[in-house]
């Protein structure tokens, strides 16, 4: 895989891509602090204004956690755009999620690199 986002990489840039391992390290440092000034500054945004889901969660029942996405922002309109809310669910019900298998040493690797994260919002890995 490493080889081919390289060439890849390559066709869409004008000079020469960094090494993977540049811009992997790069990816992690800037994920990682996008996410820990999030994490300082959510405190700023006001609790009707933010409402946090797993994606988990959410794909599992979406209906329920629309409805809690409206209660916690306050939002009036549930009862009446529930019926369309019901009808888009039930047109995307055929698209599947992915599932990747993850080499468990990458896996532990990418675990070490994002754990704040990782931990904080309670996923598995």
């Amino acid at each position: 895989m490493k080889r081919n986002i390289e060439k890849e990489m390559t066709l869409y840039t004008v000079q020469k891509p960094p090494s993977w391992e540049v811009f992997d390290n790069a990816m992690v440092d800037m994920y990682k602090r996008m996410f820990a000034r999030y994490f300082e500054e959510r405190s700023l945004i006001p609790k009707k204004n933010l409402v946090e889901v797993k994606y988990e969660d959410f794909v599992s029942s979406p209906l329920d956690y629309m409805e809690k996405i409206y209660t916690d922002l306050d939002l009036k309109q549930y009862d009446e755009n529930k019926e369309i809310l019901e009808k888009y669910i039930a047109s995307q019900s055929h698209i599947k999620s992915s599932k990747y298998k993850i080499d468990p040493q990458l896996q532990q690797h990418i675990y070490e690199l994002l754990k704040e994260t990782i931990d904080r919002w309670q996923y598995s890995i």
